[in-house]
């Protein structure tokens, strides 16, 4: 498999790295224009500067020319026989600000990908299709999935290498970024087929996106019962959730668990249900003074939480708890759900209706900027006039994605940078970026990032955000 001979071949590079890619057999055509230094781009900003997204805008100063998906870029691409370095993140992301400040603001990162690649940035919130996509094309090819997801593709669109956050410089058996990005260019340019596992990889995905025929459309009670048995294997009888590393209140699969016990009264299903939510409620995953959830404890025990909520998490959460409380009788789950629309309507609600739709892990600033007034009574506010002002559903762009610009628009999507505790050492640097002349909420798309000395490798326990796949 391709994806597999580039795991080796890195590895290969990050211990034995003599600089640059070996002869090439492909020749780029030469750039149309000179290229810009990367100081001029990081003074002037780059293609991503105007974009309505809060996340584009903070990557709208870094050193690398950035183009957001558009023909633009993939004409680019075309004309001049250049892959495309495709990263796909997200505003309140912790890892993919990491990788930030580690290589896209790295001069010599910069200019390497400036030089031999055509660079785009996604904002997963406002293109959950190719987020979708993209992340289902590298699980296929091998990779790891999860944000930021960084992927390579051809000219022409076909992804042919993957993964998530990469690290400045190789530690272990994992390679440096700049080291990946010499491996992936060499290959690119000396192996003429490099696409053709992606070709045959988005075959698959096409064939899968089918809808079934009529007669295999509905699910009958076997193919549940099925399903359940394969997620059981999953589970950690001793603490609750799913896998034994990091954990995840993983609201869709423990609402999968309250319908098989309402269907089925299972019992073990029953117990593994119970346990989760209770080690979910009690531990540090939970914020206990405002009510709402973290997106992930980054231990097995559900005590050190990473410090990013979600309002998609805490939506899903909240319908868990009190649909299972109400099923089992639990008076403390049904009183956790409310508790998480009290503070989604109290802390996460802007006066012009919409929700904001995270906070960050990162925000020297903190949530408490951002919370004002008491905390109300869901019973009081969730009439017609909370309904009509929710957030866009998941499947349509956010309001910012479809305004043209300004703070009356924008507000309605924005997403928040939330503080990080501490937990030992403080930060080891803070960076401030440079506003956008459109941006139109300058305490979340602005706000100034930390890096972190406490920071654990993404491939211990505290991992990039990702997707469970359990």
């Amino acid at each position: 498999m391709i994806s597999r001979s580039f795991a080796l071949a890195l590895l290969m590079v990050s211990c034995t790295s003599d600089g640059e890619p070996r002869g090439p057999a492909r020749l780029a055509a030469e750039p149309e224009a000179s290229m810009r230094a990367t100081a001029v781009i990081r003074r002037e900003g780059n293609h991503l500067r105007g974009e309505p997204s809060p996340y584009l805008l903070q990557h709208a100063h870094n050193p690398v020319d950035w183009y957001p998906w558009g023909e633009e870029a993939l004409s680019r691409a075309r004309r001049e026989d250049r892959p495309i370095f495709l990263s796909i993140g997200y505003s309140t992301c912790h890892w993919c600000h990491v990788m930030e400040e580690e290589s896209f603001e790295d001069d010599e990162v910069a200019r390497f990908l400036n030089e031999h690649f055509v660079s785009i940035k996604v904002d997963r919130e406002q293109r959950p299709d190719l987020d979708a996509l993209f992340l289902e094309a590298v699980r296929r090819l091998g990779g790891s999935t999860g944000w930021p997801l960084t992927v390579f593709l051809t000219p022409d669109g076909v992804p042919f290498f993957g993964d998530t956050y990469f690290p400045r410089h190789g530690a272990g058996r994992r390679p440096g970024f700049l080291d990946v990005l010499r491996e992936v260019a060499r290959r690119y340019r000396e192996d003429d087929d490099v696409a053709a596992q992606g070709r045959l990889v988005f075959e698959a995905i096409e064939r899968a996106a089918r809808p079934p025929s009529t007669g295999d459309r509905a699910v009958d009670a076997r193919t549940l019962d099925l399903a359940m048995t394969r997620l059981a294997g999953a589970r950690d009888p001793e603490l609750g959730g799913f896998g034994r590393r990091q954990k995840f209140p993983n609201a869709p699969l423990l609402l999968a668990e309250v319908r098989h016990v309402a269907r089925t009264d299972d019992a073990e299903t029953r117990a593994h249900l119970v346990l989760t939510l209770e080690q979910a409620m009690r531990g540090g995953v939970r914020d206990h003074l405002a009510g709402t959830f973290h997106r992930y404890a980054v231990d097995r025990r559900w005590h050190v939480p990473h410090f990013e909520e979600t309002l998609y998490d805490n939506a899903q959460l909240a319908q868990v708890y009190v649909e299972a409380g109400r099923l089992l009788g639990r008076d403390d789950f049904v009183r956790v759900g409310r508790a998480v629309l009290d503070d989604l309507i109290a802390g996460w609600q802007r006066e012009d209706g919409g929700f904001v739709v995270g906070f960050d892990a990162d925000d020297p600033g903190g949530r408490a900027s951002t919370t004002r007034g008491r905390r109300p009574s869901s019973r009081r506010r969730s009439g017609p006039r909370t309904r009509a002002r929710s957030r866009p559903s998941s499947g349509s762009p956010p309001l910012a994605s479809r305004c043209s610009g300004g703070a009356a628009c924008c507000t309605g999507s924005t997403t928040r940078r939330r503080a990080r505790a501490s937990t030992g050492a403080p930060p080891s640097s803070t960076r401030s970026s440079p506003a956008s002349p459109r941006a139109c909420d300058r305490s979340a798309i602005a706000a100034p990032r930390r890096s972190w000395t406490t920071r654990s490798s993404p491939r211990g326990t505290a991992s990039p955000s990702s997707r469970s796949r359990t």
